[in-house]
């Protein structure tokens, strides 16, 4: 039992009830003895099957007692775990809005020097920053206003000139390797995986994929048919898939996978998965389509969030598959 499972009961209770039906059961066939209405040659058998008795009507309802108790544990610690999730995605959602992101390097700003003396660019004992990002309007060279009213441009960090240090990181994207049947991200934004699926160049016909977002903006963005899109939603619907319903997307999965090789998967935010269902079953999921895909020389993408998932959890989905680095993520 990994430390993440809730505690359950180790059927003790159901083992009492059961020895005391059991000694209950000896009792009564004392008891018969004692009165008479049993002879020393059925002492025995009629002791034995009262034991036998007693311990059939006692054992069995408490077992079944105590599969429900920790039937009730497992959801309320499955329950427990699925909020504490939300509430990390929530977390990170507030950490990392535009609002509290700093602007990345070589965005464009305007420095507004009020005050001071001493010459055109003399230190001032107050300063403006501000920053203007997108609006349609193509980068321009940053000003500085001098305090004699006259403007000269400040090179921007990473050009000629600027600050090496803050020069944007060069690394590669991640690459799919097709060989390896199940593959996985760990990344919060489900583009990021198609990113990597389009990357690949990929018959539009040999792959399926699942999505949160809307299946018509992930066909026209990534270039896959509209028709090989599955949206996982809660929402009732004939073309969406139910987070919860592993079995339906096994078999979405395995239909496509068998209809010859060189097929791919791409199945994002694992979880969804998680907190719909259950990390077992979303494991078995797995290890039945690494089969799959192995027997078929196709491969599956799937990605997870790992700071909305206890650290058990994510060593148990990433068990087994070929990992992109972090380091390589764009």
């Amino acid at each position: 039992m990994t430390s993440n499972e809730p505690p359950r009961l180790q059927m003790r209770s159901a083992r009492n009830i059961m020895g005391s039906g059991v000694v209950l059961g000896i009792a009564g066939g004392l008891l018969l003895w004692l009165m008479g209405y049993v002879g020393p040659v059925y002492f025995l058998p009629i002791v034995l099957i009262a034991a036998a008795v007693g311990g059939i009507l006692f054992g069995v309802p408490g077992y079944l007692f105590e599969r429900k108790v920790n039937r009730e544990r497992e959801e309320a610690h499955e329950e427990a775990e699925a909020e504490a999730a939300r509430e990390r995605r929530a977390a990170r959602a507030m950490a990392t809005s535009p609002t509290q992101m700093p602007a990345p390097a070589g965005t464009p700003v305007i420095v507004l020097q009020v005050g001071g003396a001493g010459g055109p660019y003399a230190t001032v004992p107050a300063q403006t920053v501000m920053n203007f990002q997108g609006y349609g309007a193509a980068p321009t060279a940053p000003v500085a206003t001098t305090a004699g009213g006259r403007g000269t441009t400040v090179a921007p960090a990473g050009a000629p000139g600027g600050h090496p240090s803050a020069r944007p990181s060069t690394s590669a994207p991640p690459t799919w390797p097709l060989d390896e049947p199940l593959c996985v991200m760990e990344t919060n934004r489900e583009k990021d995986v198609w990113a990597v699926a389009q990357r690949a160049h990929i018959l539009p016909e040999k792959i399926i994929g699942f999505t949160t977002l809307p299946p018509e903006e992930i066909a026209q963005e990534f270039g896959v048919l509209l028709t090989s899109v599955r949206k996982v939603s809660r929402v009732e619907g004939d073309a969406n898939v139910d987070p919860g319903d592993l079995e339906r997307i096994g078999n979405i999965i395995e239909r496509h996978l068998e209809g010859g090789e060189g097929r791919v998967v791409v199945l994002p935010a694992l979880e969804n998965l998680v907190e719909a269902g259950n990390v077992r079953n979303v494991r078995r999921l797995l290890e039945v389509v690494r089969d799959l895909a192995q027997g078929s020389k196709g491969s599956m993408l799937v990605s997870l969030d790992p700071v909305s998932l206890p650290e058990a959890n994510v060593s148990l989905l990433e068990r087994g598959t070929f990992k992109l680095r972090e380091s390589d993520l764009s």
